[in-house]
């Protein structure tokens, strides 16, 4: 990685006051052997380097885990386990179980890290209650954000952040546990919103680390994820649709308390009944079907939603009163589609 890509502000060498600054990498990997290259230099070119490096990959056949063996000769830091295709969430909670050290960074196989990053997240970590975010830039250096926002539907939105990026989450391993970890159910996407929502309720601050950079490119080994500099060129499909219906509508259902859900669920299917009309007139039936689809799973794992609900609401510390003030209260989604129109299914 360039030096002329850092500032000023990422050389920063501080005690952190913490004694253990032990630092477990973990990652999931899936067809991402075109990131490999960039992340593994990138972490043992810092200036802090982490103790251990778990990779879990879910069945690439790209040639991912042939890169990563390549790898492991020459950085006995890595250590690779091997599965079926269990999702982002569960593997990264199968790594965590098994990762040794004090602090785990969580971590996208598109990413790569500024040579101060670790550095400057162990510079952060005094308040011992805490999840950290990295500052993200696209590769080319765009800035997209520390953390994101969200509507009070549960839907990503502008404004104050609300949580931390699933591709790159700094915090004491100790604390993920306490958290219960990533929900497995989620497979992938809304899981960071699900754990972020819960750290909240439980009194666990979301801070920025303005002085940590990582280069991401969002969603490179997701299919249609990647982000590009014009939103206009966005693609989606009914896969990634599906899920992020699916997993809104769990975190909703799990994290509100009763009487804020009594009022968000009614809105919430006034406004999916509008999305699935309209993407009926514009003949998107593919997009239909992943709301029935959603819903459709949402009732037949009822109960055992009802299980996490109550083990949510059991350990809450936070009211929705305080949770509400952080959230939008504008529908990003119409937001969304008045300024960018139908995203295009690939």
């Amino acid at each position: 990685m360039s030096r002329k890509q850092l500032t000023k502000s990422n050389k920063v060498m501080v005690n952190t006051g913490v004694a253990d600054q032990s630092v477990s990498i973990i990652t999931v990997t899936y067809n991402a052997k075109n990131f490999i290259k960039d992340y593994v230099e990138s972490i043992f070119s810092g200036i802090t380097r982490p103790k251990e490096v778990l990779l879990y990959d879910g069945g690439s056949t790209d040639g991912t885990v042939e890169l990563i063996k390549k790898f492991q000769k020459l950085h006995q830091e890595i250590i690779l386990y091997e599965g079926e295709d269990i999702g982002f969430a569960a593997g990264n909670n199968l790594l965590a179980k098994k990762a040794t050290c004090h602090f785990l960074f969580i971590l996208s196989p598109d990413t790569k890290i500024d040579q101060y990053c670790i550095s400057n997240l162990l510079a952060n970590s005094r308040r011992e209650n805490s999840i950290l975010m990295p500052k993200r830039n696209l590769f080319d250096g765009t800035f997209l954000h520390h953390g994101m926002g969200l509507d009070i539907f549960g839907f990503p939105a502008d404004g104050e952040i609300f949580f931390v990026d699933g591709a790159a989450i700094f915090l004491r391993r100790k604390i993920f546990l306490n958290l219960g970890m990533f929900d497995d159910d989620y497979f992938m996407f809304q899981e960071d919103v699900d754990l972020s929502w819960r750290a909240q309720l439980n009194g666990v601050s979301l801070v920025t680390a303005e002085n940590a950079s990582l280069f991401h490119y969002s969603g490179g080994s997701t299919p249609s994820g990647g982000i590009k500099k014009d939103i206009s060129e966005y693609t989606t499909n009914t896969f990634k649709r599906y899920l992020g219906e699916r997993n809104t509508l769990l975190n909703v259902l799990k994290n509100y308390s009763l009487v804020t859900l009594l009022v968000v669920l009614p809105l919430i299917f006034f406004f999916n009944l509008l999305e699935i009309i309209l993407f009926t007139i514009t003949l998107k039936f593919k997009f239909v079907g992943c709301y029935f689809k959603a819903y459709f799973w949402i009732i037949s794992h009822f109960g055992s939603i009802l299980k996490k609900r109550r083990i949510v609401q059991a350990n809450r510390k936070v009211s929705d009163f305080v949770i509400i003030r952080k959230m939008s209260l504008i529908n990003s989604k119409l937001k969304y589609f008045f300024r960018y129109g139908i995203p295009k299914i690939k």
